[in-house]
This record gives C-alpha cells, sequence and structure tokens, in this order.
C-alpha cells in the first residue's frame, strides 16, 4: 500500500509470507544428508557412502529434525522527493524466520559462535537510507 501524502512525500506499508513445508518422503531424504550422527537422531539411515551434505550441521537428541520453515516480512518506506528526479529515503525491515528444525544442535567451529547450538526461530530489524538521483525519466 502507498499513501501519497503530497507531490513530494509518500510512504508505503508492504509485507510477504512464505511457508515451505515437506511431506515424509522429502523430510526423510533430507534427514539422510546429514552427518552419522544426524542419522541417529532423526532415525533416517544414511545414504551409503555419503558423507553429509549438510556436513556442518548435525542436530542432537532433542530437535524435531523436520526441515519445514516458513518466514514473513513487515516493512515501511518514506521518500521525499525535493527536486525532480531525486528521492530521499527511509526504509525500516522486520524479518521472523520460523524453523521448525528446532533444538540442539552442533555446528563446526566458527569464529564466535558456540560449537553447540540451539535452533530457534530468527528475527532481524534492518533500516536503510536511500539517497537516489534519476537522469533518466
Amino acid at each position: 500500500y502507498e499513501h501519497i501524502w503530497n507531490p513530494r512525500w509518500r510512504t508505503s506499508f508492504f509485507g510477504g509470507y512464505v511457508d515451505v513445508s515437506y511431506n515424509d518422503a522429502a523430510k526423510n531424504l533430507i534427514n539422510a544428508s546429514l552427518p552419522a550422527a544426524g542419522f541417529a537422531v532423526c532415525g533416517v539411515p544414511g545414504v551409503p557412502g555419503n558423507p553429509g551434505a549438510f556436513a556442518a550441521v548435525t542436530p542432537a537428541v532433542g530437535n524435531s529434525c523436520s526441515p519445514n520453515y516458513s518466514f514473513f516480512e513487515i516493512g515501511s518506506r518514506t521518500q521525499w522527493n525535493p527536486v525532480a528526479q531525486l528521492d530521499i529515503g527511509l526504509e525500516v525491515l522486520y524479518t521472523k524466520s520460523n524453523t521448525a528444525f528446532k533444538g540442539p544442535g552442533t555446528y563446526l567451529a566458527n569464529g564466535p559462535r558456540p560449537a553447540v547450538f540451539v535452533f530457534d526461530d530468527q528475527e532481524v530489524w534492518s533500516a536503510m537510507f536511500r539517497w537516489q538521483r534519476n537522469f533518466y525519466p
């Protein structure tokens, strides 16, 4: 939705939602690509000779082993046009990622992140300042 306050000011609101759900066959195929420790946790035998396509992530006991996920975004932008072909604006965006692969797991060691980690939903706030000059109408 965009509201035009006057010829120089406008504000827009936007959002979206995505949901990805796998059937049991797809879940088993994805979990079969986990490292050997993940096979035991998720109860799916691995593919012979497959070292694990997701070798960096290993679910631990208590993990849901479901690769389903969803996310949504909600944002707003206010833009000012002080002169023709010049846009100055600020956009604020909130993103929420929902994972069904919840529970403890391990990552390969990586900087400040601990090796044992709890997979859970994530939230992000972001803002962008924009200064755009158009030279071609």
